[in-house]
């Protein structure tokens, strides 16, 4: 049954708020302070300028505490001092890389719309063209934005694998970062042939970020698949080749052209 008028009428009447009064003159802004008179006393509203002065207190601590959260995600990830400096604009535009910068940058734009369909990037060619510096840029660009990131140097992940043996992090200690971060950078993959074990470890970090969307970027010298799949193996290739949009590299390296400058 539905309510009365009569009945709102008096359920609105019975539970008005008493009307508002003014309480006094802002010392700030000399705007009038209005209030209520309740529970055996005034309830003052906020003139403009402090709710303004509020809104912007509020807007700073935020700010302050965003600040806090992203330096800890940077302390984390891994990313070596040298490279936290790297970023888009100080990227060296060469012959041979605009598609992998270009790419970079639709990466950053559209992370949440790519990484939610587990889409990463694989940046192959010689050393000092830049792979790393166009990874790292992108890592922290996301850093920038709260984003979790984890940067491995592959030669620096088997290190830390073998020292589990040694009384050194466990190994689900050393894969649980690599595996919730939202974003996980592969550095140099390739580099060192890996003892089965190692191999086993890397394939199944892939295959879990792999199946639960959760985007990679990789990095590697060797341009040539086979090449790869024989430096890793066929299955982490596979995955990888899967989920990661491929640019080879072809520019010369920045330290020989700096050299021959």
């Amino acid at each position: 049954m539905p309510f009365s008028e009569d009945m709102i009428q008096k359920t609105k009447d019975e539970y008005a708020l008493p009307p508002l009064e003014q309480t006094g003159i802002c010392p700030h802004c000399g705007a009038p302070i209005l209030g209520r008179k309740m529970f055996g006393g005034w309830i003052n509203q906020e003139c403009e300028c402090r709710r303004k002065a509020r809104k912007e207190e509020e807007r700073r601590e935020a700010e302050r505490i965003r600040r806090l959260m992203v330096e800890r995600n940077k302390r984390e990830s891994g990313i070596p001092p040298r490279q936290r400096e790297c970023t888009l604009a100080s990227f060296e535009e060469r012959e041979g890389t605009g598609k992998a910068l270009q790419a970079a940058r639709r990466y950053i734009e559209a992370f949440s719309e790519m990484s939610s369909c587990g889409e990463g990037l694989l940046f192959a060619g010689p050393t000092g063209c830049g792979k790393t510096h166009l990874a790292a840029a992108i890592g922290n660009a996301l850093l920038e934005n709260g984003r979790r990131v984890v940067f491995k140097r592959v030669t620096d992940l088997y290190y830390e694998l073998r020292r589990s043996f040694d009384g050194g992090n466990s190994e689900a200690d050393i894969i649980a970062p690599c595996r919730q971060a939202d974003l996980l950078i592969l550095d140099d993959l390739g580099v060192d042939v890996p003892t089965p074990w190692a191999r086993s470890v890397l394939q199944s970090l892939v295959d879990y970020r792999v199946n639960y969307y959760r985007p990679i970027v990789v990095t590697t010298n060797l341009r040539d698949e086979a090449a790869l799949r024989g430096a890793v193996d066929s299955r982490t290739v596979d995955r990888l080749e899967g989920c990661c949009h491929r640019f080879v590299m072809a520019a010369p390296s920045y330290r020989r052209i700096r050299h021959d400058d």
